[in-house]
């Protein structure tokens, strides 16, 4: 999903199936084995960034030919860009900074003129808006 218009910030969707297949692991209100689980995992990915930077380093110095081909319809006569900006959005996102705003940030780089154009939307609107879930003032007041 890296190359798509919008890139998707995680592998799977939070759907309703899912949420009753987990819902014996979840606990109330979403608390239990299965939000341990995922925290603990998150918690070992920051401790442990630098290994896992290195390791998606290695997708860097050998870019597929997806990467190359992509940087070039993008106009950057450097294959190594694409890469290198992807490892920092993984890089952003273990350093704790709101999801959200890296999507927004990868989003800002897309190539496609109607990603573009929501981003400019009204806030009620926008790409922003709907990323950080600013209808919920939870989630406004986490995001800000």
């Amino acid at each position: 999903g890296a190359l798509l218009p919008v890139p998707e910030m995680m592998p799977f969707r939070l759907t309703g199936f899912l949420t009753s297949v987990l819902q014996p692991l979840a606990g109330p209100l979403g608390h239990g084995a299965f939000r341990d689980g995922i925290e603990r995992a998150l918690k070992q990915c920051r401790d442990r960034k630098g290994l896992l930077l290195d390791a998606c380093a290695l997708f860097a110095r050998e870019p597929l030919l997806d990467w190359a081909a992509e940087s070039r319809r993008r106009g950057h006569a450097d294959v190594m860009f694409l890469p290198r900006q992807r490892l920092h959005f993984v890089h952003e996102r273990l350093r704790g900074r709101h999801p959200a705003a890296v999507l927004l940030e990868e989003l800002a780089e897309s190539p496609v003129r109607w990603v573009r154009e929501r981003l400019r939307r009204p806030e009620q609107d926008s790409l922003e808006a709907i990323a950080a879930g600013l209808h919920d003032d939870t989630r406004r007041t986490l995001y800000e």
